[in-house]
């Protein structure tokens, strides 16, 4: 597979709750490498505890001459009903390979994400990506303008703020936009609230 300027290849790191040691070792190195820079509570989401890559559907790596340069994956990990999966989740992309721009996400939803929707598409009844932050709302359509995938074309954005971790604070509300696969769920399926609740919120 090439991209527009560089040849790379797709690596599965986890499926369905089985892991590949070889290349989970190497996912754990390179978050030390390059995700470590970051502050402190976004690097949480690339420790071993944070990326929970069992709770991953799929997950999966750019490679460059056997080396990483981004990845994300399909995630429920039992947060979210069943066949609800936020794709995207846990995206990083190495610095010296971000575009101007959207950066962290633009790789991975241009190459990555088509690939494992057209894999796991039986599996998904909906997709969502979330961005935390309720001024960064908009950048939600410029994200998933760059997927192209037949399986994801009626993108919708959720009402307020949704609950996509496990808390009651500002940390686990984020904006959503969604695409429904199936017709199973015929009304948004994750916990809201309003913009004027998320802002009274606790932040942690």
């Amino acid at each position: 597979m090439s991209g527009s300027r560089f040849n790379f290849s797709i690596q599965n790191i986890a499926k369905n709750g089985d892991v590949d040691p070889l290349w989970e070792g190497k996912l754990y190195d390179f978050c030390q490498r390059f995700a470590s820079s970051d502050r402190e509570e976004k690097y949480l989401n690339y420790t071993p505890e944070g990326l929970d890559l069992t709770g991953h559907l799929t997950f999966d790596a750019l490679v460059v001459e056997d080396e990483i340069v981004s990845f994300c994956g399909i995630y429920n990990g039992g947060r979210y009903p069943r066949g609800v999966y936020r794709i995207l989740n846990r995206s990083f992309t190495r610095p010296d390979y971000r575009s101007s721009g959207l950066g962290v996400r633009l790789l991975n939803s241009q190459f990555l994400v088509p690939i494992q929707i057209q894999n796991y598409v039986s599996q998904i009844d909906l997709a969502f990506v979330s961005i935390q932050e309720p001024h960064l709302r908009r950048a939600l359509a410029k994200i998933v303008k760059q997927i192209k995938s037949p399986y994801l074309s009626n993108w919708q954005y959720a009402e307020g703020m949704v609950q996509v971790a496990l808390c009651e604070a500002k940390a686990c509300y984020q904006n959503v936009i969604y695409s429904p696969l199936t017709n199973d769920y015929k009304k948004f399926p994750l916990k809201t609230v309003t913009f004027d609740e998320y802002a009274n919120l606790p932040a942690q």
